[in-house]
């Protein structure tokens, strides 16, 4: 996260380059390295199938994003209370501390607090 900072490099961004390299879901990503000339190189997990076992519900959605509700997405699907039991759940008090939540393409959710 630092090193995003640093490089003035959002999450959005980063999201977005990894979806134009094949990578929707930011959970089968081991490493991503950004190169001296801005491009990225990405290293999957070594369970990261690039044909998926089951049809998408959805495209993965953003809902927190650097500690911002992203309210659009929610109103998809879900609501606040219910992204608010999700986080108490995983022992987060504050949205502030959530670098990335995002709910998955089988409506799993991955949440990435800051550190």
């Amino acid at each position: 996260y630092k090193e995003l900072k640093r490089e003035r490099v959002s999450i959005n961004e980063l999201l977005e380059q990894l979806r134009i390299q094949g990578y929707f879901n930011i959970k089968y990503i081991q490493y991503a390295i950004l190169e001296t000339d801005g491009s990225l190189s990405v290293v999957p997990t070594p369970n990261y199938n690039s044909t998926p076992s089951k049809e998408y519900k959805h495209l993965p959605i953003p809902l927190i994003l650097d500690g911002s509700i992203i309210k659009e997405n929610l109103k998809l699907d879900k609501d606040e209370l219910w992204l608010n039991n999700i986080l108490k759940m995983h022992k987060i008090k504050r949205t502030k501390d959530v670098l990335l939540c995002i709910l998955d393409e089988y409506d799993g959710v991955l949440i990435q607090k800051k550190r």
